[in-house]
C-alpha cells in the first residue's frame, strides 16, 4: 500500500508542477526515487534494491534518444525513473506504453479539433524521413511545426490505467 501512496503523491505533485510551470521539480522526483529504493530494499532486500535500480535506469536509457530529439522533456524521463524506482521495471514499461498511447490519442484529438492534422503530420513525416536518410537527429530541430503536449498527465493516466488493469 505504501508504494501506491508514494506513486499517487509523486504523480499529483509532478502533474501540478508541470501544468503550472512547465517543469517537473527535481525535489519531487529525487524524493520518490529515494523512497522507492528505501521501500523496496526494506520489503524485498537486495532483490528490491536491484528492481529499483533497473526501474530507475531503464527510462533514462530508452527515452534518452527521444530527449535528444526534443520529443520528450527531461522532467518526464525523471518522472518515469521515479515510478520505476518505486514499482520496478515491469511496471514502468507497461505504464510508459499506456501513457504514450494516451498522449498520442490526446494529441490526435487535439489536432483534429484545431484542424491541424495535415499541417502538422506532413512536416513531421518529412522530419522522420530526413532523420532516417541522414542518420542524424538534426531533422527534429525545426520547432515551427511542432505542437507541444504536457506529458505528465498522460504519465499519470498511464500509471492509473495499468494499476486498474492489474487489480
Amino acid at each position: 500500500m505504501i508504494k501506491y501512496i508514494i506513486l499517487f503523491i509523486i504523480l499529483l505533485l509532478c502533474v501540478l508542477s508541470d501544468l503550472r510551470t512547465s517543469k517537473i521539480r527535481n525535489t519531487y522526483t529525487v524524493s520518490a526515487i529515494i523512497a522507492g529504493f528505501a521501500v523496496n530494499t526494506y520489503f524485498s532486500g537486495i532483490y528490491g534494491f536491484k528492481e529499483s535500480i533497473k526501474g530507475s535506469i531503464l527510462p533514462v536509457l530508452i527515452l534518452g534518444i527521444f530527449f535528444c530529439a526534443r520529443l520528450i522533456g527531461a522532467g518526464d524521463i525523471k518522472l518515469y525513473s521515479s515510478i520505476g524506482a518505486v514499482f520496478g521495471i515491469d511496471f514502468v514499461i507497461m505504464a510508459a506504453a499506456y501513457s504514450f498511447l494516451i498522449c498520442g490519442l490526446y494529441s490526435l484529438v487535439r489536432l483534429c479539433i484545431k484542424k491541424k492534422v495535415l499541417s502538422t503530420f506532413v512536416p513531421f513525416i518529412k522530419e522522420i524521413k530526413l532523420c532516417l536518410m541522414s542518420r542524424s537527429l538534426s531533422g527534429f530541430e525545426n520547432k515551427t511545426t511542432r505542437t507541444f503536449v504536457r506529458m505528465s498527465p498522460a504519465i499519470a493516466a498511464g500509471c492509473i490505467f495499468h494499476i486498474l488493469l492489474t487489480l
